[in-house]
């Protein structure tokens, strides 16, 4: 197993009970997803701990600790995720109700406003922004709502089960020096487990699950705020889980699929980190992440477009 993904040098400095709400809501989530979602269940309180924790050491690990196994997760990923996913809620309905009264200068206009309230996310991650997302929430719809919570439940599900997989696999058991071949084929494995637990009829929508969660790490990469760790590029992580599921998923998923894919090949190839991503160049984080914070807009700004993104939802 690479390395960096399971030295754990700050966490056992770190208080659970920072993130004791959190650990009780992502818990409760894992185990009402399991039971109609998967093929069989998991209890968590036999073997496996969930915790979350407020330091950005990893997006999420597993780890064993005595005779028992921790998943670990940071908490601010899925308060980024929970931002996206409500945003992308209120901008589809706006476009939609724009694309039906054709208001072709309004839809461009929404556009615009999402990719501030994109940055606004990273605002949130460094800090810098206190955006209550329970509030924020209660923008939604009824059934936007509903639909924004699914997601995030089958978001946080994949990734709490690729940290079980890595403990049902026994990658814990390999050695620390691994080649970068051998690291993302025990990281393909972790979500292919993912994949093959989920009942066949819903593992189209793990895959969409898997999206969201990919195109966080996606972010991470691309503005080369840490290092991957030995993991596979995100788009290739995309393809692997997309052959998996071809004969459940039906033509249009998979285009959108499709799409996605060549969209974070793409932004990969045109990143001004490139070299860093694919590991054939140096790493200093501080500098990188100075430098992403200076490309991103005012938080002003990103505040004031999400504020008027709100206004324009709750007028729909």
């Amino acid at each position: 197993m690479d390395k960096e993904r399971f030295y754990l040098k700050n966490i056992s400095k770190i208080d659970p009970s920072d993130c004791d709400n959190f650990t009780s809501e992502f818990k409760t989530g894992i185990e009402d997803y399991s039971k109609a979602f998967l093929l069989e269940d998991f209890n968590l309180e036999n073997n496996v701990e969930v915790i979350a924790v407020t330091d950005m050491i990893c997006n999420a690990l597993s780890k064993k600790r005595f005779e028992m196994y921790q998943v670990v997760v940071f908490s601010g990923l899925f308060t980024m995720m929970s931002h996206r996913l409500i945003v992308e809620q209120m901008v589809n309905k706006i476009c939609n109700y724009c694309k039906t009264h054709r208001m072709d200068d309004a839809e461009k206009h929404v556009e615009e406003l999402l990719k501030l309230s994109y940055c606004l996310e990273f605002w949130i991650y460094f800090g810098k922004s206190k955006s209550n997302i329970k509030n924020i929430a209660l923008i939604l719809n009824k059934g936007d709502r509903q639909n924004y919570l699914h997601a995030l439940g089958g978001a946080m599900l994949f990734i709490y089960l690729h940290e079980v997989g890595h403990i049902e696999l026994n990658h814990h058991s390999l050695s620390f020096c691994l080649s970068k071949d051998e690291a993302e084929s025990i990281e393909h494995a972790a979500d292919e487990f993912v994949i093959n637990l989920v009942k066949p009829n819903l593992r189209p929508t793990m895959l969409v699950n898997a999206l969201l969660v990919f195109e966080m790490i996606n972010d991470f990469e691309l503005f080369a705020l840490k290092s991957r760790n030995g993991h596979p590029l995100v788009y290739r992580r995309i393809e692997n889980l997309k052959n998996l599921v071809e004969k459940n998923c039906n033509d249009d998923l998979l285009s959108v699929v499709g799409q996605q894919i060549s969209k974070s090949r793409l932004r990969h190839q045109n990143s001004r980190f490139c070299n860093e991503i694919n590991g054939n160049s140096s790493l200093d984080e501080t500098k990188r992440k100075d430098d992403f914070e200076e490309q991103l807009p005012p938080v002003e700004d990103c505040e004031k477009g999400f504020n008027i993104l709100c206004n324009l939802y709750m007028k729909m």
